[in-house]
Order: C-alpha cells, then structure tokens, then sequence
C-alpha cells in the first residue's frame, strides 16, 4: 500500500511540476513542459516494465477512445500540407494517451487516490495564485500569468478550484482557513487576469455552490468578486502604463476574430469532410484567411479537430467528453458536484480556448479523469503483454521529438533577436550545421529555412538562399515572409522579369501594398513594361486607392515610351471619379 501510495504521489507531483515549468531561454513555455511530460511518462514505464517486470490492466473504453483518435489524426496527416508538423501534433496527443496510461497503472489498487490529488491540486493552485499576483505587481508588461497567455492562465486556475473547495471535506475546521483564503487569492488571481470568460464562469460557479451548499461564505465570495472587478478592471492596465479603461476591456475584438477563426475553420472542413486537412495544419492554412490574420488555434478545439481531423476525429473527441460526463453522472457520490464543475470548466474553455494544446490545463485533466475512471463498475479492462512495450519505444522516440524541438525554440530565440535587431550575430558555421526540417516551423509558423535564408542573402550566397527559399515555400506557402525574401533574391541578382511574376500576385496583399507597388512600378519603368502598367490598372482601380491611382499615372508618364491616348482616357476616368484631385488635373494637363 505505501510503495502505490507513494507510486501515485511521486508521478502525480512529477506531472504537475512538469505542466509549471518555465521556458528556460526557449520561445514559450509550452515546449519544455510537453518535454518534461514525456520524460516522466518514459521514466514511469521503464521503472515498471525494466525493473518491477510488472503487467497492468488499463481502462479499455476510454483508452480505446482515444487510440481511436489518435488512429484518425494519423489517417489526417496523408492530407496534411506540412507532414513535418503533423507529426509534432501527433507526438502531443501521444503524450496525452501515454500519461493516461501512467496514470491507470498509479492508481489501479491505490484507495486513496483523491486525497493525494487533492493534496497535489492544493499546492499547485496555491503557487499558481501567488506567481500570478506577484508578476502582477512585479512582473513585466504585458501581464499573461505563468502560462503566457491570460485566458489559459485564468483557466488553469479556475479547473482546480472546485476540486480544492471539495479537499475541505478532509480537513479539520481549523485548517479550513487554508481553503478559504486559497479561494480570495484565486479569485483576486482571476480577476487580475482579466479574462472575461474566466471571470463570468468564477461567479457563475459561485452561485451553483450557493444552491449547493447553502453556504454563506459562498454569497460573501460572489460580492467579494464583484467588488474586486469593480476595483481593479479600470485601474489594472493602468498599473502596467497601458491607459485602456474598461470600456475597452468588454469590447468585442476578441469575439469578433474568434467568430472569424471559427467560419474559416468550417469552411476549411468543407473541403476535406472526412479526413480533415490534417492535424496541426490548421496554423499554416488558416494565413490565407480573408483578415491576414495568423491564429495558431481556432480557439475551440472541437473545431480544430473537427477542420484538422475531420468527421471521424471530430466525433471521436466529442465521444470522449461525452463518455467522461457520463461516468462523473454515474458516480452520484458527494465529489461528482465538484467534477461535474471542473469539467464545466474545461468544456467551456474547449468552446472558446485551446487547453487541449497546452499541458497545464490538458495533462491536468487527464490526471483528474483518470482517477474519476477507477471506480470497477465503469471500468472494462484489457491487459495486453506487448503494449507496454510499444508504450517505451514511443516515448523514447517521443522524448527526442521533443528534444529537437527544444533545440529548435532556444535556435529560433537567435533569430528572432537578429530580425528584430537588423543583425547577423550567428555565425556561418551554425547555420550550416543547423537542421531545418525537424521541426521546419517556428512558433510564429514561419519556416526556418526562410530565416536562415535572410543570413545567406546578406552574405550573397543566392544559391544557397534560393534553396532555402523554395523549401520555406513548400514549408509553409500562405506566409508573405518567405515570398518577400524569394522577390529580394531576385532583385538583388537583378532578374527583374522573373521578380515581376512574383511580385504581381502580391499586390493585393494590404499589409504591404506600398511596397509591391512600389517594386512593381519600378520594374516597370526600368523596361519599359507598358503593357503591364494597363494590365494592372483594374486592379488599381479596384482597390479605390486615391494615392495609389495618382502614383499610377505618375509612373504611368515616366515610361520612355507610352501611348498618350490610352494615358488620356484612363486618367479622364478618374478625373470624374476624382475631381479636386490637383495631382490627377496637373498630370492630365501636361499630356495635354
């Protein structure tokens, strides 16, 4: 009993160490808690399958269920657009299925399982509160809590606190006071965060917990909320020097862009029904959607998995949440309240989030379900001689996934340093050595082989840029960053002809519209390329572009040659459409 005992303490301690890690000079914190899960799981089954030469039974119906997933996302990736990440995401959801694994072998004979749980949630809640006031007041702007991002911060602490309030069941009322004054700096935590969705499920489970308990410490808390809010939403961003006030904390920007992710995310399902477009795709399409923008995730991991992996996957996963409410339904002890709650949670934050891709909120959950899945009259079991050795192959192969995705963030940290500097600090003999194309991403989805290539470009190697180049595109094809770099190469190497075909098609990019036109008129002029000003004029005259119609007819009337006829009846045109235009009247006039 004291070996389990201590079985399960040990991982359950070493898991939520894990999902706390901090980035350690890597790009974001995600990479080296994912890495840290692997190892412990690796380490786990070594111990018991090397040393103890123990076999274990597993829950088969969820194990089963998410094998199953795991089989569609693999099937999604002969669609995918990058297979390179496709097995990066695969590799997480791998990590998700062997922590359940560790898990069920912890707890299979152990009776005390949620009080150690408890214990862990305790403390872990407890140090995620106090991180989160204390960079509040003493951190860096802009403030995102120990998980760099302020909702999935907000929501990491919010999953715990239900189970936390259910720990007072199993102490003494003196030592109630801890989860008492645990639950003010949570809601002080939350509140500070500022996330609204966090804040608005806070006190709606307040007021469950009312109607559950009849408490009046409940009541007390739901005003303590309020009145903190009221207090600190229009003084918090102030205390960061960012003059935003609280009419611009509850705009709908946020909304409005999530509601855009989740039509490009259906309509990106429409091509692709049953298989998906592969999984971990999503953040390399979804930069061809209409805004420009780049949203890593749908926020709304149904649809993710729904665009990602298709129909299959997409009910495989909600399978999986519906078989998890139905056993904490079925359970009908004095604990289900609290689960039903925490998985309220998480639910909600599936709907609007992504904590199905960061560790701290999915590792968790996973650890809390499988403790949920050891009552024997919801459990079907399987033992299997060989799975638990599979099981230490792929985390093996999963741990040194992992590693080179550590060495590539703290590698991306230089380049960026260099970007954002306008430097080239990194020498020539760590880019040659460098491996691109595991991972070929970066965090912010553009290629490596497209920053490296910006080093070989300063450099005017063009032959190994070029290279760089085309495998950047192949990489990821929607971003204009690597297209950038390609017309660069070619100007610098003065082919202007094949920088005019490259260019053309980036005209109708907003962000830099100034500039193509710029690129493109110049060409122009230096040959002569009439016929390619005519050509382009629809689309000028599309845009509805004051400014850029005039710089039209100004380059327009600089070529060595031109037709003055054409010229006339074009810029007569826009003369009607534009008036008072002085620039338009004096170029027309000088024709004339």
């Amino acid at each position: 009993m004291i070996k389990r005992l201590t079985s399960f303490s040990v991982y359950s301690s070493l898991i939520i160490v894990s999902i706390l890690a901090p980035k350690f000079n890597t790009v974001d914190n995600v990479t080296y808690r994912w890495t840290l899960v692997s190892l412990v799981n690796l380490l786990f089954v070594f111990n018991h399958l090397v040393i103890k030469r123990q076999s274990y039974y597993f829950n088969s119906r969820l194990l089963t269920l998410f094998l199953s997933l795991f089989l569609f996302s693999i099937i999604s990736t002969f669609y995918s657009i990058n297979i390179t990440e496709s097995i990066i995401s695969l590799n997480k959801l791998f990590i998700i299925i062997s922590t359940l694994v560790c898990c069920s072998i912890c707890i299979e004979k152990e009776n005390k399982v949620y009080e150690i749980l408890l214990k862990i949630l305790f403390l872990s809640l407890a140090f995620e509160c106090i991180f989160t006031i204390f960079d509040f007041f003493y951190g860096s702007y802009p403030f995102t809590g120990i998980s760099m991002n302020r909702n999935i911060s907000s929501f990491s602490i919010l999953i715990k606190l239900p189970l936390v309030i259910y720990y007072k069941d199993f102490l003494k009322n003196r030592d109630k006071l801890f989860i008492h004054f645990l639950e003010i700096l949570t809601i002080l935590s939350i509140v500070l965060l500022e996330s609204r969705a966090a804040l608005f499920c806070l006190i709606f489970f307040y007021i469950l917990y009312l109607v559950y308990s009849k408490s009046l410490s409940s009541m007390l808390k739901i005003i303590f909320a309020l009145l903190l809010i009221i207090f600190f939403f229009p003084r918090s961003s102030i205390l960061k020097n960012n003059p935003i006030g609280i009419e611009n904390i509850f705009s709908d920007e946020s909304l409005n862009f999530r509601i855009e992710f989740y039509d490009y995310a259906i309509n990106l399902f429409q091509n692709s029904p049953i298989f998906g477009n592969g999984i971990g795709s999503w953040k390399i399409i979804s930069s061809n959607s209409a805004s420009g923008q780049v949203p890593y995730y749908v926020h709304n991991d149904f649809l993710q998995f729904l665009t990602e992996t298709g129909l299959l996957g997409f009910l495989c996963y909600v399978i999986i949440f519906s078989y998890i409410f139905y056993i904490i339904l079925k359970k009908r002890d004095n604990m289900s309240f609290y689960l039903l709650c925490a998985f309220g949670i998480f639910l909600l934050d599936s709907l609007i989030n992504f904590p199905f891709h960061r560790p701290q909120e999915i590792i968790l959950f996973i650890v809390i379900v499988s403790t949920i899945m050891k009552s024997k009259k919801v459990v079907g079991k399987f033992q299997n001689k060989l799975f638990l050795p599979i099981l230490l192959i792929l985390l093996i192969i999963s741990v040194y996934v992992n590693a080179k995705q550590i060495n590539a963030s703290k590698f991306e940290n230089q380049l960026l340093n260099d970007l954002n500097n306008s430097s080239f600090t990194i020498s020539q003999e760590k880019l040659n050595e460098y491996d691109y194309t595991f991972p070929n991403l970066t965090s912010n989805t553009i290629p490596f082989s497209s920053y490296l290539a910006r080093y070989y470009l300063n450099n005017e190697d063009f032959e190994n840029a070029d290279l760089l180049i085309k495998y950047g595109i192949d990489s990821n094809p929607f971003l204009s960053y690597t297209q950038d770099l390609k017309l660069q190469s070619l100007l610098m190497q003065n082919k202007f002809i094949k920088a005019l075909s490259v260019v053309k098609p980036m005209l109708r990019n907003s962000r830099n519209l100034e500039l193509y036109f710029d690129i493109f008129f110049t060409i122009c002029l230096s040959l002569n390329l009439e016929k390619e000003l005519i050509n382009i004029y629809p689309l000028i005259n599309d845009l509805n572009n004051e400014l850029l119609i005039v710089t039209f007819f100004k380059n327009y009337i600089e070529l060595q040659q031109y037709d003055k006829e054409i010229f006339k009846d074009l810029i007569t045109k826009e003369i009607i459409n534009y008036p008072d235009n002085d620039d338009l009247n004096q170029l027309y006039n000088k024709v004339k």
